[in-house]
């Protein structure tokens, strides 16, 4: 798969402002030009449709987001397929001086890329990417990002990990709201409805959560230790409130719980319990005191977390001391025998088991009369030194 055809160069095309249609093009082979020409705004736009060596193409960092949620299988896949059928979609790529070089970063396809590579693994000649839609009217870094957003929100997605989608629902919201775009927020809420199909109530609770929960709790929340509806619920506290509530949660989830998970969800379970609760209440006083009693008892939880987990170290602790101590004493027992009772004290017992069972009795029998005289031979060797032993040892003083 060398480098054989020729640079094209691109017809110019208008732009428009993203639609669902248009990032659903970006799977068809002209993908990235259509993506592209639809996502930039009202500019005029050119490519040149090369095939690059591999070599030559680099990861777009503002690809991070997305990229967490692959696997090696997914691309492993992908690559037996793109084996079979050819590469069917176009990468999209922008160049990049390096080094005093020309290279070429990423805006659509790091999978189908990132399965090129491990076809090349396997054979040398998968060396290039054919047919590459190269942007080659300057862009922004902000319209690059759009492009690539657009196009993991549309083809990927991220929306099979609750994180990705959300972070990338606001990264893409105000991107839209920066130059060239300049956007307000519904205007940038509706062009992300249009490119990636999400529902209006989702983004909205993508962006209060993302701008207005503490950040530790948003912490929490991307290392999935509270649950998106639980993120939701502390959302209502205001500020100080999250803040006080964070800080014992950061106690909580700081106690590593081996055998407690338990009892901790059961703890994190109460504290949504009780905050139903303080929505419930009448006045802001009655209000005010039934969150000063969810923070108690989250308090007392935790004590008792923290302390039955002690208890579990150190009664695991003890049981690994009391094996170690008898490691120690079969070790030094271990040490005090003697060479009889050390190597043959084990052999006497190995033979005795032996001449007692059945099968080896009937084997004898299918012993050849020179393997039977062989052993004979060894067994009195075995007796005249055995006696030769217990004779010096009966004499010693």
């Amino acid at each position: 798969m060398g480098l054989k055809s020729k640079p094209k160069k691109g017809n110019e095309k208008k732009l428009n402002i993203p639609t669902s249609s248009a990032a659903k093009e970006v799977n068809d082979n002209d993908a990235g030009r259509a993506l592209v020409g639809k996502i930039v705004g009202n500019k005029t736009i050119e490519f040149e449709n090369k095939d690059i060596s591999l070599a030559d193409i680099r990861l777009n960092p503002d690809n991070e987001i997305f990229r967490q949620n692959d696997n090696g299988e997914d691309i492993e896949i992908l690559a037996e397929d793109i084996k079979r059928n050819g590469l069917l979609h176009n990468l999209v790529v922008f160049p990049e001086q390096e080094d005093g070089r020309t290279v070429y970063v990423l805006l659509s396809g790091e999978r189908r890329y990132r399965a090129l590579m491990m076809l090349q693994e396997q054979d040398a000649t998968w060396n290039a990417a054919k047919n590459c839609n190269v942007v080659t009217t300057p862009l922004s870094p902000n319209e690059k990002k759009v492009i690539l957003y657009s196009a993991n929100l549309q083809v990927r997605g991220g929306f099979g990990d609750e994180m990705i989608r959300r972070k990338a629902t606001v990264e893409f919201i105000e991107c839209l709201q920066k130059e060239p775009y300049n956007m307000n927020q519904a205007e940038a809420k509706k062009a992300l409805k249009e490119i990636s199909g999400a529902d209006g109530s989702t983004i909205d609770k993508d962006l209060r959560i993302e701008q207005m929960l503490n950040k530790g709790l948003l912490k929490l929340l991307d290392e999935k230790q509270i649950t998106r509806n639980e993120a939701r619920e502390l959302n209502k506290l205001d500020g100080e409130q999250q803040q006080r509530i964070g800080s014992l949660y950061e106690k909580l989830f700081a106690i590593d719980c081996q055998k407690t998970k338990t009892l901790r969800d059961e703890i994190q379970n109460n504290v949504m319990t009780g905050l139903a609760n303080v929505w419930k209440g009448g006045s802001t006083e009655e209000r005010d005191q039934l969150f000063e009693d969810v923070l108690t008892e989250l308090k007392s939880g935790i004590k008792t977390l923290a302390e039955k987990e002690t208890e579990n170290v150190t009664e695991e602790t003890e049981k690994q001391a009391a094996l170690e101590r008898e490691v120690e004493v079969a070790e030094k027992k271990a040490e005090t025998k003697t060479f009889v009772q050390k190597t043959l004290q084990p052999l006497a017992g190995k033979i005795g088991k032996k001449i007692a069972t059945p099968a080896y009795k009937r084997g004898l029998k299918k012993m050849s009369q020179e393997q039977r005289a062989e052993d004979i031979k060894t067994l009195d060797e075995l007796i005249k030194k055995a006696a030769e032993l217990k004779e010096l040892l009966e004499t010693v003083e």
